[in-house]
């Protein structure tokens, strides 16, 4: 029987999981604003479909997310086999390995959404010009969401790795 730390464990996971996946697949990472004397406009761009003549900081950052979700995707099979092996077992010394490998993937998605959306502020800030001016939309702040909720993710795994294996 699983105890309550494991199901905010699952439930922080489904949260980072849902807001990484929009962030990364949803159009609008970063936006421009153009100014002109007859009308103001917005338009936006994201990561997603990989375009090959992109610049290089912009292809990292896209592959950096990419590999992000990737890395969830395994986190996702990890909280399934801690979920199985919990369940039948109770917290046993074998299975901290899959909370450890949760915490460590956790961090990985992280610091690799951080990388990301540090790169598109500084290179973003580099093309600005009078009449324009460029900010992070909502796709970027999504991913720096589910950046925070990854640490949340690896701190609490931690905390079950360590607490519930005594």
């Amino acid at each position: 029987m699983t105890d309550g730390k494991f199901k905010v464990l699952a439930l922080l996971i489904g949260v980072a999981f849902v807001t990484i996946t929009v962030g990364i697949f949803s159009p609008a990472w970063l936006c421009e604003q153009t100014y002109t004397i007859w009308e103001n406009f917005d338009v936006c761009g994201g990561i997603v479909p990989y375009y090959s003549n992109e610049y290089a900081w912009a292809a990292v950052a896209s592959w950096l997310m990419f590999i992000s979700f990737a890395i969830f995707l395994l986190i996702l099979f990890f909280l399934f086999k801690a979920h199985l092996k919990v369940r039948d077992k109770g917290y046993t010394i074998r299975n901290r390995k899959w909370f450890r490998f949760i915490a460590v993937a956790s961090l990985i998605v992280a610091i690799f959404t951080a990388t990301a959306v540090i790169l598109f502020v500084v290179y973003a800030a580099k093309y600005k010009r009078f009449d324009n001016s460029y900010s992070l939309g909502y796709s970027a702040w999504l991913s720096v969401a589910a950046g925070v909720i990854s640490l949340l993710i690896c701190i609490l795994s931690l905390f079950i790795s360590v607490n519930e294996y005594r």
